[in-house]
């Protein structure tokens, strides 16, 4: 299938999803429902692996379960990672709780997963500088911000409000050799070993007798 060159930002990130209406996900096309594997493609391209966009897409598609309806489930999303040795933080809590710990373990890139309005959303970012605060690089976040440049706490405010849970990925690094070996023989990016390891393994939040929405619908307007 064919990339429409508008959805790709010169330097190979895909930026919106609006224009991928020929890469059908389950039973709708990539337009409606494809932010999970967009989001993880991005975080792909950021970390330099040179993965190729069709092969992303394919491998998320044959993982993606009830024929995309549900969108990408978190859980789906850990998959694709887990399957590729790669080492994955996954942490809950409110806006302000995650700009905080992006902020001091200082991480080069990650998938924000949140709700705008009413609609469930992945996106990718990247950070750009070092400076106080460090600013960055968001994709396929809203009409209008396809591709922009911000500090985190500018899109908490814009974007994250309420009390609504958040939920971050944290990719970390592959070594070149853990498939060759057959074996999960990884080693995290320097900047992992800051993470603190209880928000790691347990929630920091947690949304209680309430309905899981939709993991990943459309694009935040």
């Amino acid at each position: 299938m064919e990339i429409d060159p508008r959805a790709l930002t010169e330097d190979g990130y895909l930026k919106d999803q609006d224009y991928l209406k020929n890469f059908p996900y389950g039973r709708y096309p990539t337009s409606f429902n494809g932010c999970g594997w967009v989001a993880i493609y991005n975080a792909e391209h950021a970390a330099g692996r040179g993965i190729a966009v069709e092969a992303v897409y394919e491998a998320m598609r044959r993982i993606l379960p009830y024929e995309g309806t549900h969108g990408t489930p978190f859980p789906t999303m850990v998959r694709y990672f887990k399957e590729r040795h790669i080492p994955i933080a996954r942490i809950y809590g409110s806006g302000e709780e995650l700009v905080r710990i992006v902020r001091e373990c200082g991480a080069p890139r990650g998938i924000l997963r949140y709700i705008e309005g009413r609609e469930p959303h992945y996106i990718a970012f990247v950070r750009v500088s070092d400076e106080t605060p460090a600013r960055y690089r968001f994709f396929n976040a809203a009409d209008g911000k396809e591709d922009f440049v911000e500090t985190m706490e500018y899109f908490r405010r814009e974007h994250l409000g309420g009390r609504r849970v958040v939920r971050l990925l944290l990719p970390g690094e592959e070594r070149e050799d853990a498939r060759a070996r057959g074996k999960n023989h990884i080693v995290d990016a320097k900047w992992s070993e800051h993470l603190p390891r209880r928000c790691v393994q347990y929630p920091v939040l947690r949304r209680k007798n309430s309905f899981e929405p939709l993991s990943g619908i459309g694009r935040g307007a």
